[in-house]
């Protein structure tokens, strides 16, 4: 009989699996919020999507300032706030 995997993200194990062959989990500190969470994948680095979106949100904003775009940067801010 065979068994649909189903995946065990807590633990980092599949279902059916021998647990000694789970990928061993850390915590590491998100990027953007400094919070500790669990990796899940080798490359991730943020908590949340919500992390992650607002990493790349704030590191856009500099990168227009810093080449000297700010015309209407300021206009598109406080639009933002409210």
């Amino acid at each position: 009989m065979v068994q649909n995997p189903i995946v065990n993200a807590s633990r980092a194990t599949i279902s059916g699996g021998s647990e000694d062959k789970a990928a061993p989990t850390s915590k590491r500190p998100c990027l953007c919020c400094a919070k500790g969470y669990r990796v899940i994948r080798p490359k991730q680095r943020f908590c949340s999507s919500r992390c992650r979106l607002l990493f790349w949100a704030a590191r856009e904003i500099v990168r227009e300032y810093e080449a000297g775009n700010v015309a209407g940067l300021r206009e598109m801010l406080e639009r933002l706030k409210h």
